[in-house]
């Protein structure tokens, strides 16, 4: 019989050598910077397996396994190579083999952390300053197609106990993004073009086909791999699924006057995340939800961009609102 243990290791030497090999043909040609996510998603692998405790091969060799693969994937997906599902396989059959009671936090934990480095370097390597917004149309559709997947959220983690509904989402996530991957390289013609087309109708000008989408899922990931509270896991996928779509459909439909320090954001709609999450949060934490809210609506009005780096706002306030209560609900 094999130990979890073998099987942890065993999948990070494959994950480093299907990287290894994967970015060598960047190396060659001097874009060494296509190795940054990877190296960033190393570095915070080992922070949070010593941090929580998990110093073991086991967890040692999953996290940076997993740090390997989610960070890989969306150089892959954005250029449309098969990469991109190989990484995704070996991912789920290394949590497989380790066994899914031990595997399921780190890998939700880097899923989040891992895509996200990946997809801001990709983003950057595009040349994506910024999501721009588009006509009221298109944002309410996008925003109604967000709130619809925060109800189903919802009712996993109202119907389901926590660690089933830690692994329902992460599955959710999964099969998203390799459907997005799927629909993104569909050939004209085929079975997966009306899936395209219905995607790209919801699709921002300029952005990497099912970013937005990405990002909520990889924000989704963090919230609930660090925090280990149906409730307080609900308040971050009310902030992400219900008060963000509802600055935006204020914000745009309404107007009003812009913030000093994002023109692009009004008052309106700042008021409107403010209040639906006040609202919503309520019911889950008390009161406790009115600072919460007030601290992620600021964090959803500023422009998380820097000399040509930025930062989707759905992964500012995961990651605040994880820090948060790392910082002061846990301890």
């Amino acid at each position: 019989m094999i130990l979890p243990e073998a099987y942890a290791v065993m999948t990070f030497l494959i994950s480093a050598a299907f990287a290894a090999l994967s970015l060598r043909r960047s190396f060659l040609r001097g874009r060494y910077g296509d190795g940054l996510p990877v190296a960033a998603a190393l570095a915070a692998a080992a922070a949070v397996a010593f941090a929580s405790g998990a110093g073991s091969y086991l967890y040692l060799s999953l996290y940076l396994a997993f740090a390997i693969l989610f960070s890989s994937m969306p150089r892959h997906y954005a250029s449309g190579s098969p990469l991109f599902y190989v990484f995704a396989l070996l991912s789920l059959a290394g949590a497989s083999a380790v066994g899914w009671s031990q595997a399921l936090i780190p890998f939700v934990q880097m899923l989040g952390i891992g895509t996200v480095f990946g997809l801001i370097y990709s983003e950057h390597s595009a040349n994506v300053k910024v999501h721009e917004r588009g006509g009221k149309l298109l944002e309410t559709r996008r925003d109604l197609f967000q709130a619809a997947l925060g109800v189903v959220l919802f009712a996993i983690f109202l119907i389901f106990p926590l660690g089933i509904s830690v692994a329902a989402t992460a599955a959710l996530f999964v099969l998203g993004y390799l459907f997005n991957g799927m629909a993104k390289s569909a050939a004209a013609g085929g079975v997966m073009s009306r899936a395209q087309a219905a995607l790209g109708s919801l699709e921002r000008k300029g952005a990497i086909f099912g970013s937005g989408a990405i990002y909520a899922g990889a924000g989704t990931m963090i919230v609930a791999g660090f925090i280990p509270s149906a409730h307080y896991i609900l308040f971050g996928v009310a902030a992400l699924f219900f008060a963000d779509p509802a600055a935006t459909i204020v914000g745009s439909h309404f107007g009003g006057r812009k913030l000093p320090h994002n023109r692009s954001k009004s008052i309106y709609g700042t008021l409107a995340f403010f209040l639906s999450l006040a609202l919503v949060g309520y019911f889950l934490l008390g009161f406790l939800a009115v600072p919460f809210a007030a601290i992620l609506a600021i964090a959803e009005s500023v422009k998380w961009a820097v000399d040509g780096w930025a930062v989707d706002d759905n992964v500012a306030i995961s990651v605040i609102y994880a820090a948060i209560y790392l910082l002061f609900i846990s301890l």
